[in-house]
């Protein structure tokens, strides 16, 4: 039990310091600190540590993307992306031949070099003339369907932005409510990886593992 309690202590402590490096602006720092305590508090059902763990992981990511926001460039991206590769600060659509995946390797690549960015991936126009959008990650994909914008060739921040916004309110929408709220917690758990630029989702994930802690003090 000592041993234990002490591990626990140690992520309250981490989550704490993540909180202030997110004050401070250091958002890489606050969401990687935080990152590993709600996947550690997932791992062993710690509901309440999750709800801590998720103040500051939002709060870096939120800081994350106003950063990328404010440099206010949409860039389109074609072509191939490894796992190294390196970009300037911004917004990235990822279109076709791209895919989900290379979305993920991007925004990935870019927290490890600390750069912030915004990156959507959209597939085909359909028939309908639709633009779905997508985001994925190893337990989720999320996708929806939206206007494009208003020149497919060159797409604004407005539209990035309202494509990051359904994106999260499908991940939260399409979500089976009548779930047991683990497999609920478990669920948003996968989504706030796929979409880890929308508030909405970190705050569905926290009223869930809320209601996780009630449950289990009744």
């Amino acid at each position: 039990m000592p041993a234990a309690s002490g591990k626990h202590g140690k992520l309250v402590a981490m989550v704490a310091h993540a909180a202030e490096a997110a004050e401070e602006g250091r958002f890489f720092e606050a969401e990687r600190e935080a990152s590993q305590v709600l996947q550690l508090a997932r791992q062993t059902n710690d509901y309440d540590l999750m709800v801590q763990a998720i103040e500051p992981l939002c709060a870096a990511r939120m800081g994350r993307l106003a950063a990328a926001v404010d440099i206010g460039t949409v860039t389109i991206n074609d072509r191939p992306i490894t796992e190294d590769i390196t970009v300037p600060a911004g917004a990235y659509l990822i279109q076709p031949p791209q895919v989900g995946m290379d979305a993920r390797r991007l925004r990935l690549a870019c927290l490890t070099h600390e750069v912030p960015v915004l990156v959507i991936c959209r597939e085909p126009i359909t028939q309908l003339k639709m633009c779905p959008v997508v985001l994925i990650a190893p337990g989720a994909t999320v996708r929806t369907k939206i206007e494009p914008p208003d020149d497919i060739a060159a797409p604004d921040l407005p539209w990035m932005l309202s494509a990051l916004a359904a994106l999260g309110d499908w991940a939260i929408s399409s979500l089976d409510e009548t779930m047991p709220v683990e497999r609920r917690i478990g669920a948003l758990y996968d989504r706030v990886e796929a979409v880890p630029e929308h508030e909405g989702v970190h705050r569905a994930l926290q009223a869930a593992c809320r209601e996780a802690c009630s449950s289990s003090a009744t």
